[in-house]
């Protein structure tokens, strides 16, 4: 395994399709997958209000996962950080807009759209504090036996 610098986390943040938000819900961790861009360094996310948004406004530490799988291997960053709910109706058209060119580019991965009800989404802006980012690229082979672990 080999530690990634700044600019590689970063870029394997970029990079990457899905995150694992983490944080904490009535006392314990819950963790949710998460669509997300990055913009100018903060991770920006659309989502609808429920126990993520509520255990958010209550405390809004977040550890975020990102892995992207190699052949061989994987790379993965970790960020921790601070949640912050986005009024602002520029900034909330901007990531409306980055999303739908990340996850829309690809016509295999668009999902059908759902209802809409009369709950409005929520923006949510991840402000990172520290990352760090690791790689590993198949150091288990067929030969590999358990005497050599």
């Amino acid at each position: 395994m080999i530690d990634l610098d700044e600019e590689q986390s970063a870029a394997v943040l970029e990079r990457g399709w899905v995150a694992h938000l983490g944080c904490i819900s009535n006392g314990e961790v819950y963790v949710t997958p998460l669509s997300y861009v990055v913009l100018d360094g903060v991770v920006y996310s659309r989502t609808m209000p429920g126990r993520r948004t509520r255990a958010l406004q209550e405390n809004p530490d977040v550890c975020l996962e990102v892995s992207i799988v190699l052949d061989p291997g994987w790379e993965s960053v970790v960020l921790w950080g601070r949640t912050e709910f986005v009024d602002d109706l520029g900034i909330r058209e901007r990531v409306v807009e980055a999303l739908l060119a990340k996850y829309h580019s690809n016509e295999s991965l668009t999902a059908p759209p759902r209802a809409r009800g009369p709950i409005s989404p929520v923006v949510l802006a991840i402000h990172p504090e520290r990352m760090e980012g690791r790689a590993a690229g198949g150091g288990l082979t067929p030969t590999t036996r358990p005497g050599r672990l």
